[in-house]
């Protein structure tokens, strides 16, 4: 338990992510280009940005946003469970997958 304290603090590249039930969207990152990369598909009116922490709101417009740009649902899906907070990796989805 006390190793996690110790853990060092991510590096400049490092993105976890967090989506809540209310579908705010918590992104731990420093990155500019991390930032650049949710607003592709989360609301950027009224984010709110802290040091290390990005609070984003994913919303049926940012969606459809993000749709007209030739994003498609599948690669919004596979980016977040690729930078899924390590917290959330554990657990597993209703269809058996990682989260």
């Amino acid at each position: 338990p006390r190793a996690a304290f110790a853990a060092p603090v991510p590096s400049r590249s490092h993105l976890a992510v967090i989506v809540q039930t209310n579908f705010q969207l918590v992104a731990y990152t420093s990155s500019e280009l991390h930032v650049s990369m949710l607003g592709l598909f989360c609301e950027v009116r009224g984010f709110v940005r802290m040091p290390n922490v990005v609070f984003f709101h994913i919303t049926r417009d940012s969606v459809k946003s993000a749709f007209k740009l030739g994003i498609e649902a599948a690669q919004v899906l596979r980016f977040l469970r690729m930078h899924a907070h390590p917290r959330l990796r554990t657990g597993n989805s209703p269809s058996g997958e990682p989260m």
